[in-house]
């Protein structure tokens, strides 16, 4: 465990006493000491509602309550794969893709609150996206390793290997239309039933599938 110096633990308090709501501001804080980031690409913790158990370098999270989080780097084509170490409840856990204009700060509680500016699939098979839905269709569990791409406005998901939906590398068929700004890929926990956990897998040295044309790694 790192030491904390007496500045940060300062700034640390000074957060707590300004009546910060939920203390985000204060967790993140102290996450960022306890557990520094892995290098390279990992999920961003800033603004996050709730205060998710992170490890791993802020690679993995664990639910405690409803939350949404992103990488820390956005671009407008990308590629990258989450690993799901645990599923939890059917239904609670998506991953998919958000743009840099979603608030992280009011994470969808159903799919009737799922904002405009998140494209999700759930476990249980629904697409999702500004409060609609398409599905279900094949969903996933624990273990699997969830592949997103994106380019031109449109996004595709793969689970363990198999485009669920049309195929990026030959621009047929996404699964999201019309995403719009600068995309990254995302995780929405709509609850902590059955306890989900996820890892990201961002960087070159950790996705196992193959990289489409035109969807590059994230890079920071």
């Amino acid at each position: 465990m790192s030491d904390i110096t007496q500045a940060e633990a300062d700034a640390i308090i000074s957060d707590l006493e300004d009546g910060i709501t939920a203390s985000e501001a204060a967790i993140a804080k102290i996450q960022a000491i306890l557990n520094p980031p892995s290098t390279g690409v990992v999920w961003d913790l800033i603004g996050v509602a709730n205060g998710p158990t992170v490890s791993n370098g802020n690679r993995t999270i664990a639910a405690t309550a409803t939350h949404i989080l992103r990488s820390t780097v956005l671009a407008a084509s990308g590629y990258a794969e989450i690993n799901v170490d645990a599923a939890g409840t059917s239904g609670y856990l998506a991953l998919g893709f958000i743009n840099s204009g979603q608030s992280l700060g009011s994470p969808p509680t159903s799919i009737a609150t799922v904002p405009a500016g998140a494209w999700l699939r759930r476990s249980d098979g629904y697409s999702m996206n500004n409060g609609s839905y398409t599905g279900p269709g094949a969903g996933f569990g624990t273990g699997a390793r969830i592949s997103v791409a994106w380019k031109n406005g449109n996004g595709w998901v793969r689970v363990n290997g198999t485009w669920v939906q049309g195929d990026p590398e030959t621009d047929s068929n996404p699964m999201f239309t019309g995403m719009t700004g600068n995309i990254g890929p995302c995780v929405s926990f709509m609850g902590a039933n059955g306890s989900p956990v996820v890892t990201s897998c961002f960087n070159s040295d950790q996705v196992s599938g193959s990289i489409p044309t035109g969807c590059p790694l994230l890079t920071v």
